[in-house]
Parts: structure tokens; C-alpha cells; sequence
């Protein structure tokens, strides 16, 4: 169920409610610029399990560095000792959907973050990016929906429970 909240110009924050899912992750310290290459490897390993969008999860940083968990939806099986596997929460989310090269995905980044806290929105967790597509043959412009878990239960997630 999604809850369109009007912004800027043709771009709009949705609220939704993302469901649990069963993920295969990947974990690493460093910097987002070496997202790709652990996205790309759990990608390839789990060719013939996947069932969804990839998508990143930015837990807190440790001094210069950013904990990032590469994530891809799977059908269930036992992971290993380089592949955790379990059932991710779900959660309701403030959306943004950026669309454009990854360079510039901060912008979208602030532009949400600057909506949350003018309205002093309460957020729990770490942020997601899923990654819709890419939509250049140079793979430069992409879009991915940007996500953030918020902290308040009210109507919105209790009448989920009831649907």
C-alpha cells in the first residue's frame, strides 16, 4: 500500500510498507564506491535463486568507513560461510526514486533526509537502496528507489496487520 506525499517539481515521496523478505547478504566495511564489485558477486553466485531487486543496506560508520550489506531476495536456502541468509524485517518506508547516474544519488539522498527532518519524521534502521534498472547502454543512468525505515507505529502499519 502506497501513500503519495507531494515534493518538488515532478518527484514525489511515497510512503509503503515493505513486506518481510528472505535475503542473501554480503557484508563489508569500506567505502559505497566498492558496492558494486559485492553486489556483483552475489549476484553471480546466486543466478538461479533470485526473487527480486538487489539492494544495499547502510547500517552506521565506523570512523571513515561505512558497514554495507549487499542484499538480493531469494528463495530460501542455507547460506554459507561468505553468504548469510535470513528474513529481513519489513517495515514502513519513506521512498524516493532517483533517476539518473549513481554520482549524483546523494543529491537524492539529501533531498529525502531534508523532507524527514523538516517534518521531524522519527526513522529506525539502516536506509536501503534498491536498484530498479539501468536505463543507458553506458550503464551511466539508473534508477533505484531510495528507502528509509520509519519509527512510528500508527494507523498506517496497523491497518496492514489487518488487510
Amino acid at each position: 500500500m502506497k501513500a503519495m506525499i507531494p515534493h518538488q517539481g515532478d518527484a514525489t515521496i511515497r510512503r509503503l510498507r515493505v513486506d518481510d523478505m528472505f535475503i542473501a547478504s554480503l557484508e563489508f566495511l569500506g567505502s559505497h564506491h566498492f558496492l558494486w564489485t559485492h553486489l556483483s558477486h552475489l549476484i553471480s553466485g546466486l543466478s538461479d535463486r533470485i526473487h527480486g531487486a538487489p539492494f544495499c543496506l547502510f547500517h552506521e560508520s565506523e570512523g571513515r568507513n561505512q558497514r554495507i550489506e549487499c542484499c538480493i531476495p531469494v528463495r530460501p536456502f542455507s547460506g554459507n560461510d561468505e553468504i548469510r541468509t535470513r528474513m529481513l524485517p519489513g517495515a514502513s518506508m519513506l521512498t524516493w526514486v532517483h533517476h539518473g547516474p549513481y554520482q549524483a544519488i546523494g543529491e537524492s539522498w539529501e533531498q529525502l533526509f531534508d523532507y524527514i527532518e523538516s517534518r521531524n519524521i522519527r526513522t529506525n534502521g539502516p536506509r536501503r537502496e534498491v536498484y530498479l534498472g539501468v536505463h543507458s547502454a553506458d550503464g551511466r543512468i539508473m534508477s533505484a528507489e531510495l528507502q528509509v525505515p520509519l519509527l512510528d507505529i500508527d494507523e498506517f502499519d496497523l491497518l496492514q496487520n489487518f488487510i
